[in-house]
């Protein structure tokens, strides 16, 4: 995986806006779910349903599944399933973490011998990217990371380290090769 830097495309009008914390727990919340085998999540008419709700830190924030089921059993293994699958996610995903692939991405550039998930996200991404023509792009964490900085500061950023920020900034740079 290899990630050039350029200058960010220009954003159409009136395109949809989703915030990126929005969009993380969505996509991982569906990934995690995914998972989870459809037998364990089988119908019993018969049996009434258990509420199993479980809670955990990931991707820098709290994150809940609760699984509605009538054998609490599977309904914890079910959850179980989706929680392992999120730390994986978290191991290739996460900005938090320095030894993910992302920050291995954000800090060097490039991901030597990428886990294939990171390598399908990353390609489902650009698809994304390509389809919003920018709206959304993967390679926006220059310029997250400088306003996370500015309001921690209780400022804005100078319209110098905006442009330096974004010219960081492009999907369309990003590489996608075979290991």
């Amino acid at each position: 995986m290899h990630k050039s830097l350029g200058k960010t495309p220009e954003f159409r009008e009136g395109s949809a806006r989703i915030s990126r914390r929005k969009l993380l727990q969505t996509g991982t919340g569906l990934f995690a779910l995914s998972c989870v085998p459809s037998k364990i999540l089988g119908a019993h008419p018969s049996k009434s349903l258990e509420l199993i709700t479980r809670t955990s830190q990931a991707l820098g924030t709290s994150v809940a599944a609760k699984v509605l089921h009538h054998d609490v059993q599977q309904a914890q293994h079910a959850l179980e399933i989706a929680f392992k699958a999120l730390k994986q996610l978290e191991k290739v995903l996460s900005i938090y973490q320095p030894d993910s692939q992302v920050s291995q991405l954000n800090e060097a550039g490039v991901v030597l011998n990428p886990d294939p998930l990171f390598v399908e996200i990353m390609e489902q991404s650009i698809r994304w990217s390509r389809r919003s023509v920018g709206a959304f792009d993967v390679t926006v964490q220059p310029l997250w990371a400088l306003f996370q900085l500015a309001k921690n500061h209780h400022a804005l950023p100078t319209a110098f380290e905006i442009k330096e920020a974004r010219s960081k900034v492009n999907w369309e740079q990003v590489t996608i090769s075979p290991s």
